[in-house]
């Protein structure tokens, strides 16, 4: 019974993780209307990298095991938030149309920053 009830728990954070996925990647593209680089998945998911430092950090010094919040938030709310078959989907385009270029600067950029930022948010929460 309990798995069921953090299954229920961590889908119900995927809802809204990934409701608000779609409200920003909508948002972003609104803003900064660049067709030809999908900005909206790459700002989801660099955000969404700082967020996971952030609280994997936060909860690494303050629990020992992973809690009901912990489980709510990094895999339900963070994991439908961030999109990584969006950005394998994207990256598939890019080779399709023979822009290899555009190809290696999203992939390279994706991985680098969101590792960075991941690194970075879980410092700021460790001291």
């Amino acid at each position: 019974m309990e798995i069921l009830k953090l299954s229920i728990l961590v889908g119900v954070g995927g809802f809204f993780g990934t409701s608000l996925r779609f409200i920003t990647t909508a948002f972003v593209e609104k803003l900064i209307p660049i067709s030809t680089f999908p900005l909206g998945t790459f700002f989801v998911n660099v955000i969404g990298c700082l967020c996971i430092g952030i609280f994997t950090g936060y909860f690494s010094s303050k629990i020992s095991e992973p809690n009901n919040f912990y489980l709510f938030v990094t895999i339900g709310l963070l994991g439908g938030y961030t999109t990584f078959s969006a950005f394998a989907y994207e990256a598939q385009l890019f080779i399709q149309n023979g822009e290899i270029i555009k190809l290696t600067l999203y992939i390279a950029s994706q991985v680098i920053i969101g590792v960075f930022l991941a690194l970075l948010g879980y410092n700021i929460t460790r001291g």
